[in-house]
């Protein structure tokens, strides 16, 4: 199966939002809104809420991300935080991702 030039770019493109992501929640717990307006400041990508909500519900999915909502006024606002899991995968990715920026094998 031969991948297409533009399809390529879509899958490196959705992969470094993933990582992203849960880089973005290692720091704190934040809102799917938060979340998308750092993603936007920090790609400078225009993203999407129909974009971005599919990957923060995929990743909870898969048990990386623990989301949870809090009444605030009449508002009920959902937050994501890493569970254990997402934080065991973004420091494996981090630690190859170096590996890779710096040109060493990975082992």
């Amino acid at each position: 199966m031969s991948i297409m030039p533009g399809r390529v770019d879509i899958l490196l493109i959705k992969g470094l939002v993933r990582f992203a992501i849960l880089s973005l929640l290692e720091k704190r717990e934040m809102t799917g809104y938060s979340i998308l307006k750092s993603l936007r400041n920090l790609t400078g990508l225009n993203l999407h809420a129909g974009s971005v909500y599919p990957l923060l519900y995929s990743l909870e999915k898969s048990g990386l991300l623990i989301s949870f909502s809090i009444e605030k006024g009449r508002r009920r606002l959902r937050y994501y935080k890493l569970s254990e899991a997402g934080r065991e995968l973004l420091g494996k990715t981090k630690h190859v991702a170096q590996k890779i920026f710096e040109g060493e094998h990975v082992a």
